[in-house]
C-alpha cells in the first residue's frame, strides 16, 4: 500500500536506522494516497532492517473509520535502462536471481544509493552492469514494481549514443551481456523468457514510444 507510506515531511528527521525510528510515532498522521483518497497512520515501527530494505509494519485507518495492520518493505527506488543501439539491438543482462532460483534475461537495473538521483543512479548501472555509457537520455515513464506490499519506485530510462565504459560489478552480481534485436526482444516477452515486470514494461513502452517518434513531425517532439 503505497498510500500508506508516511512522506519525509510528514515525519521527524532522523537517520534511516536510528533506534528511535523504530519505535511507534504518538501523533497521527496525515497522508494523501492515489487520486487524494486519505489514510491514516496510526502508527509505524520498523520490525526489520536489511542491507537493501526495511520492513515496516503500520497501522491504517481506512476511509470507512476501520484501522487495518500492514506489513510495508520501504525500498528507497529503483532505475531500469532500455540501452538501444543504433542498429536495431538492445542490451540485456543474464544474471541468476536467487529468490526464483534461476537465471533471468533482464534490462540492466538497479538500486538507487541515497541521496543520488535516479538518472545518476541509471548512468552508474549502465557502466556497472553493461559497460556502457550513453550521449541521450530519455525518462520514459515511471512505475511502482508492487504496490501492495512495497513502496519500490521504478524510473525506466532509454539510452542512446551508446559507448563503451568501465563500471565494477556489485559483490553480489554475475552477469553476461546478451545483445538481442530489438523485435527479438519483444518475441522473448511473447514465449515468457522475459518476465519480470521491468523487462516487459520497459520493453512495450518503447515500442509505443518509438511509433510515435516515427509519426511525429521533422523538428518537432513527441513528449516522450
Amino acid at each position: 500500500m503505497i498510500g500508506a507510506v508516511v512522506p519525509a515531511g510528514h515525519r521527524r528527521a532522523c537517520h534511516p536506522k536510528a533506534s528511535s525510528c523504530n519505535k511507534y510515532e504518538e501523533s497521527v498522521t496525515e497522508i494523501s494516497g492515489h487520486g487524494g483518497d486519505a489514510r491514516r497512520v496510526r502508527s509505524s515501527t520498523t520490525i526489520f532492517e536489511g542491507r537493501v530494505f526495511d520492513v515496516r509494519r503500520e497501522i491504517i485507518e481506512l476511509p470507512d473509520g476501520r484501522t487495518a495492520p500492514f506489513d510495508l518493505v520501504v525500498h528507497p527506488g529503483a532505475v531500469a535502462i532500455i540501452p538501444l543501439e543504433t542498429d536495431g539491438t538492445v542490451a540485456l543482462v543474464r544474471q541468476y536471481r536467487p529468490a526464483i532460483g534461476r537465471e533471468m534475461l533482464e534490462l540492466p537495473a538497479g538500486t538507487i544509493k541515497p541521496p543520488e538521483p535516479p538518472d545518476v543512479c541509471a548512468r552508474r548501472e549502465l557502466a556497472e552492469e553493461a559497460g556502457l555509457a550513453a550521449a541521450t537520455w530519455t525518462r520514459l515513464f515511471t512505475f511502482f514494481s508492487a504496490p501492495g506490499i512495497c513502496t519500490e519506485k521504478l524510473d525506466v530510462y532509454l539510452a542512446e549514443g551508446l559507448t563503451p565504459a568501465h563500471g565494477e560489478l556489485d559483490e553480489d552480481e554475475a552477469i553476461t551481456i546478451v545483445r538481442v534485436p530489438l523485435r527479438e526482444a519483444h518475441a522473448l516477452v511473447r514465449s515468457g523468457e522475459i518476465c519480470d515486470s521491468k523487462s516487459i514494461a520497459g520493453l512495450l513502452f518503447l515500442l509505443d514510444h518509438l511509433s510515435r517518434r516515427h509519426r511525429a513531425p521533422a523538428g518537432g517532439h513527441d513528449g516522450g
